[in-house]
C-alpha cells in the first residue's frame, strides 16, 4: 500500500508541531524518521495514521484522502505501535493480538475461522507461540514491543507505524524486532533515535528538525558528518561497514 503525506502541518496551542511536511512510502517500503527529541516525529506519526487530524495539508492511503475512509476503514489499512503502551486489564498476550482484529468485525459477529488465522499467523510472525497464555504484566519490555507488534499484524494493515518500538530494548531485542518488521509484506514507517539501526534497517530515511523535513533520501547519502553535526550538534565519522555494507557512524568524543 502507497501512504502519501502533503505539506502536512499541525498546530498545537499556537505552537507549530509539524511544519509542512510532504513523505511517501510506497509498497513494501521502510522508511524511517530521525530527529532529536522534540522534532516532531511522534506527531507526524499520528497524523498519517489518522488519529489526528492536520492543520493543513492531506494524508493519501493509495492516492485516496484518508479523511474520505471511515475511522474503521482506516485501521483496516494503518496499523500504530505507539511508544508506550499499557494497560490496567489483566489481558493474556493472546488477548491483547485478538485485539487487532477488531476493526475487521461488525458489532454482532461472531468469532470467525478467519480471525483466528490472522491472529496465529501475527502470534508465529512476533515468535509469541510459547508466549500466548503469558499475563500481560508479566512481560518484559521487548516481549510487550513484540506483543504490540502481533496485535498490529493481527489488523492484516497495508501500512505498519511505529514509533521508537526499540526504545528501552536490549541489543538483541533491538535487532530481533526489527528484522521481523523488514520481513513483513507491510509499508512501514519507523521513527527511530539509534542512526545505526536506521541505516542498517531503512530504505530510505527521512529527517525532521524543529517539525520541518530537513534531509531525505538513502541512509548513505543522508547520514553525513555535516548533517549530524548539523541536527544533532554531534562530531560523527561514517564509513560502510565491512560486515553488512550499510552506512555506519561512529561518534567522535
Amino acid at each position: 500500500m502507497n501512504i502519501e503525506g502533503r505539506e502536512l502541518s499541525w498546530i498545537r496551542q499556537h505552537e507549530r508541531i509539524v511544519d509542512g511536511v510532504t513523505l511517501t512510502v510506497g509498497p513494501g517500503e521502510t522508511l524511517g524518521l530521525i530527529g532529536p527529541n522534540g522534532s516532531g516525529k511522534s506527531s507526524l506519526l499520528h497524523l498519517l495514521a489518522g488519529l489526528r487530524r492536520p492543520s493543513s495539508g492531506r494524508v493519501y492511503l493509495d492516492h485516496e484522502p484518508i479523511d474520505g475512509f471511515s475511522r474503521r476503514q482506516v485501521a483496516q489499512k494503518v496499523a500504530l505501535v505507539a511508544q508506550h503502551s499499557t494497560t490496567d486489564a489483566d489481558l493474556r498476550v493472546e488477548e491483547v493480538v485478538r485485539l487487532g482484529r477488531i476493526p475487521h468485525r461488525g458489532p454482532l459477529q461472531g468469532w470467525t475461522q478467519s480471525d483466528v488465522e490472522h491472529v496465529e499467523q501475527a502470534l508465529v510472525q512476533a515468535g509469541l507461540v510459547a508466549l500466548r497464555h503469558r499475563r500481560w504484566h508479566t512481560l518484559s519490555g521487548g516481549e510487550r514491543q513484540r506483543t504490540q507488534l502481533a496485535r498490529a499484524m493481527a489488523q492484516q494493515p497495508g501500512v505498519l507505524l511505529l514509533d521508537e518500538p526499540t526504545n528501552h530494548l536490549d541489543i538483541q531485542h533491538q535487532l530481533d524486532l526489527l528484522t521481523r518488521v523488514r520481513a513483513l509484506a507491510t509499508s512501514n514507517i519507523i521513527a527511530l533515535h539509534d542512526l545505526n539501526l536506521a541505516a542498517m534497517f531503512c530504505d530510505r530515511l527521512v529527517v525532521l528538525s524543529e517539525g520541518r523535513l530537513v534531509a531525505q533520501g538513502a541512509p548513505e547519502d543522508v547520514l553525513t558528518p555535516a548533517l549530524i553535526w548539523r541536527i544533532y550538534g554531534v562530531d560523527a565519522a561514517v564509513e560502510r561497514s565491512p560486515h553488512h555494507g550499510k552506512a555506519q557512524i561512529h561518534y567522535l568524543v
